[in-house]
């Protein structure tokens, strides 16, 4: 076997293994590679790093979720690698979702559901429009990512922002991309401050918020969402932050018993 020149990598393999079918795959199927050829006393490829002992090999992977047919499987892989958001630990049932069309969504078993929330306040054009897919494709395959850090941008989020400020009202004009409802917040929060801290009042850092109001589950998000499930075992919460009494009658918990005793009481101090 002829060796590559020092520091590069050999060339791939002309052939290639004939594709896996992993349309019966089970929770309990495992993923093996071929055995290795017999050994013919040719060295190995230069650059190659040697296998770790068996013991500290990782367990063959398992196929994409998007392979599996089994419903059962992609529940227990689900169990076994994702962490939810707002899931207490002992709870196993999981609600798979594999497809959706406009408003409605199918879950792994074929049930059908009315997507009331528009895939949690984000999705409320609906699912599988093909003009939205064409355009994610056609972008993806030009530049699927480039970063604004510094003074480097990209033509997509320009063209977004110019958009976006022609369809805000008065006197909004700049616009800054985040990821996500809760990185916004806690954006928005670091802004307020360091506006005032420009403007040499470094002591304006106090944030008023809403009881029960909420606005995400990050640092920042979770410190001025005003529920106290948010805040139980991930103190010292942000300081600087006071939550006040939302105008919500249908909550007399918040009102310390009942709009009609404590309310009329607050009104008659003002």
């Amino acid at each position: 076997m002829k060796q590559p020149p020092h520091g590069e990598s050999p060339a791939p393999p002309t052939d290639t293994a004939p594709p896996t079918d992993t349309a019966a795959f089970t929770a309990t199927d495992t993923f093996t590679s071929a055995a290795p050829p017999p050994h013919t006393g040719t060295p190995p490829p230069v650059n190659t790093p040697p296998l770790p002992p068996p013991a500290m090999r990782r367990p063959a992977a398992a196929p994409p979720a998007t392979e599996r047919t089994d419903p059962d499987a992609l529940a227990a892989a689900d169990r076994a690698r994702l962490i939810h958001p707002h899931l207490p630990g002992g709870v196993t049932e999981r609600v798979v979702m594999v497809e959706g069309s406009g408003c409605r969504l199918r879950d792994a078993h074929g049930r059908e559901y009315l997507d009331a929330t528009g895939g949690l306040m984000l999705a409320h054009v609906g699912h599988g429009r093909r003009e939205l897919v064409e355009a994610a494709a056609g972008q993806m395959a030009r530049l699927e990512y480039y970063t604004s850090f510094h003074e480097f941008t990209n033509e997509p989020s320009i063209r977004l922002a110019e958009r976006l400020v022609d369809l805000a009202p008065a006197p909004m004009e700049r616009v800054y991309v985040t990821s996500g409802g809760a990185e916004a917040v806690d954006d928005a929060l670091r802004m307020a401050r360091f506006y005032h801290h420009r403007r040499g009042e470094p002591d304006r850092t106090w944030v008023l918020a809403r009881h029960l109001g909420y606005h995400g589950v990050t640092y920042g998000g979770a410190a001025v969402t005003g529920m106290p499930m948010f805040h139980q075992g991930f103190g010292p919460m942000m300081p600087g932050v006071r939550h006040l009494t939302p105008p919500m009658p249908s909550h007399p918990e918040v009102y310390g018993g009942g709009p009609d005793r404590v309310l009329p009481a607050r009104v008659a101090r003002t």
